[in-house]
């Protein structure tokens, strides 16, 4: 009998309680309520009840009563934690001559609700954000302030300085063994001067975190095993390692920056470390743009495409982390304007992991998530219990899976327009609980970039507009044309430079004297898509290009929505364009063959599937 208790599990000791703006009165009490069970029948022992993300929670009063009140006081053996997000008066990083040190501590109780550091409108001068990271990142969180009740018990945490996360880097490195000890200073330093790029450019503390250091270790492990069953026998063991650590930053920090930010990113921190290390003797190509280049065309050689797919930079980014975030367990959020092919990633990249039960021989080393993928589409009236059941669910396929032993299968939680929840409501809260406890790996997609809570939990992947190279790759996927011969070069170039010209593209407005009316404004890459798509399906093939009227009816039918002056207006830039790069081959049809609104509705109508009934 003693043996049979003995081998009983410990009761536990310490109670996460993750809040957020749907709790309840009633719903705290039923959560906290298994603590004060514990402190009950344990008196003998110190019972730990941790209370997060208190100051989102609608019912902030009851909390109050429970800290510092003495609600619990007939529990002297309970000790309650609980944790808030800071805030500070709306605008407050525009303060002149004060830096986010000097405001974040602040928390002052005259702020509203929530908070945004207008980061935008920072200037470089005053160490704030740089105008591109308004882009990239929201420093934004739903939080209420604190009760003066708190002040007594409030302490600011304040985040670690340089010395204190190179220590802790340093220690990280030295005690899992990641690097060799004569490297170990070195990339340690690497690491911080990340963290600090991020924090300084993007004007926030929370734009980093201990997390970004923990999935740093996570990829650098992947990426070491990885690389050396391939390279092994040709790369030196050394030169493999700094391969990995580069491709470990692009995939944490590099690949969550918009264009300028990239670049800013490899001049202050990979380009010195990789300099550092050519002058110890590694070989080969140590610039991370080129290695990452390099991994995902290796990644994209080893899948084969729906046709009219374009493997574009976009895709192949977006296809390369969710692979990465599934297979090491690693949360990952795509944020990008609609049409940027993130929905399609996330499907490419679960197709392909299939396990050993794969068709490809390189993804049979990756897990299984093909059949196991938990979807879930959100909107403004999405709810914290939905978004619970979702990973409910995710949780109980996870159980089944880990009682087979033989295969290796993981569910995988996918949630499409995660920036459409009520964000007053703050549903997606819920989703925090979950991804902290580290049981599932989940993708995220979104428009435009989440709060700075979630972006911190995840590796987020950043598209800004499509440049010239990707809208080519995607003209020449979608219509199948030959990139070698004049005329279809031409018809391609003519197109891209018509979209940049319609979507407002940095210094498109030079290649024209036509002016853009703002209503232009509502069309993006999704639009220029189902433009080419149509154009595929429906338009006549003249030689290496497609007839103007081809083009003329892929317009009417997928940039509609305009008065007829400005539709007028969008032709003209279409044909503008194609006429400057095709010369006489490409001219603008007469106005008398542009249809009305019901001839156009007609025709999509009419190009229904059968089985569709109107």
């Amino acid at each position: 009998l003693v043996n049979a208790i003995s081998e009983l599990p410990p009761e536990p000791i310490y109670f996460p309680v993750q809040l957020h703006a749907n709790v309840s009165p009633n719903e705290f009490s039923t959560l906290i309520q298994p603590a004060l069970n514990a402190a009950r029948r344990e008196r003998g022992m110190t019972i730990v009840m941790f209370l997060d993300e208190v100051n989102t929670s609608s019912c902030l009063g009851l909390i109050k009563s429970t800290v510092c009140d003495g609600l619990t006081k007939e529990y002297p053996n309970l000790l309650i934690v609980a944790a808030g997000n800071p805030y500070r008066p709306e605008g407050s990083s525009r303060q002149q001559g004060k830096s986010l040190q000097d405001i974040v501590p602040g928390m002052a109780n005259e702020a509203p609700l929530a908070y945004r550091l207008q980061m935008q409108e920072d200037a470089a001068a005053s160490g704030g954000a740089q105008p591109e990271a308004a882009n990239v990142m929201r420093d934004f969180f739903q939080v209420h302030p604190f009760p003066e009740s708190f002040a007594h018990v409030k302490w600011l945490w304040s985040p670690p300085n340089k010395d204190a996360e190179m220590e802790y880097v340093l220690r990280r490195l030295t005690m899992t063994k990641a690097v060799p000890p004569s490297d170990a200073e070195r990339f340690a330093q690497a690491i911080v001067d990340a963290q600090h790029f991020m924090r300084k450019t993007l004007g926030s503390e929370s734009a980093v975190s201990q997390r970004d250091i923990i999935r740093m270790f996570t990829f650098l492990r992947f990426f070491r095993e990885h690389l050396q069953q391939r390279e092994g026998g040709v790369v030196s063991e050394r030169g493999v390692l700094a391969k990995a650590v580069l491709l470990s930053f692009g995939v944490v920090y590099y690949l969550g920056l918009d264009t300028v930010l990239r670049g800013r990113f490899v001049n202050e921190v990979t380009r010195p470390l990789a300099e550092n290390l050519s002058e110890r003797g590694i070989d080969g190509t140590l610039q991370l743009p080129l290695i990452l280049t390099e991994e995902l065309d290796y990644y994209f050689a080893n899948i084969t495409l729906p046709h009219g797919i374009a493997a574009t930079r976009a895709l192949k980014e977006n296809v390369f982390v969710v692979i990465l975030g599934a297979h090491c367990n690693v949360p990952v959020t795509l944020v990008g304007m609609p049409g940027t092919g993130k929905t399609l990633a996330v499907n490419i990249a679960t197709e392909q992991l299939r396990g050993k039960n794969g068709a490809d021989r390189f993804f049979k080393q990756f897990v299984d998530v093909a059949n196991s993928v938990i979807r879930y589409q959100c909107s403004k009236e999405s709810t914290s219990a939905q978004i619970c059941e979702v990973f409910e669910q995710g949780l109980r396929d996870k159980q089944r899976f880990d009682q087979n032993k033989e295969v290796d299968r993981r569910a995988l939680v996918f949630i499409d327009e995660a920036g459409l929840p009520d964000e007053r409501v703050e549903s997606l809260k819920a989703i925090h609980y979950y991804i902290d406890r580290g049981d599932l790996p989940c993708v995220l997609l979104a428009n435009k970039p989440l709060d700075a809570a979630k972006r911190n939990r995840a590796v987020q992947v950043f598209r800004d507009a499509s440049d010239r190279d990707d809208l080519t790759l995607l003209v020449i996927g979608a219509l199948g044309l030959d990139r070698k011969d004049s005329l279809s070069q031409g018809f391609v170039l003519g197109l891209c430079k018509a979209f940049e010209l319609v979507t407002n593209a940095p210094g498109s407005q030079e290649m024209t004297m036509i002016q853009r009316p703002d209503s232009f404004s509502i069309f993006h890459l999704r639009d220029f898509t189902l433009f080419l798509q149509h154009l595929r399906r429906h338009g006549l093939r003249v030689g290496s290009y497609f007839s103007n009227m081809s083009v003329l009816r892929a317009l009417e039918r997928n940039f509609g929505g305009l008065v007829p002056l400005e539709f007028s207006c969008l032709v003209d830039v279409f044909f503008e364009m194609l006429e400057m790069e095709m010369g006489s081959n490409m001219v603008r049809p007469d106005a008398a063959q542009l249809r009305t609104v019901i001839a156009v509705l007609q025709d999509a109508i009419a190009d229904l599937p059968s089985d569709i009934d109107i």
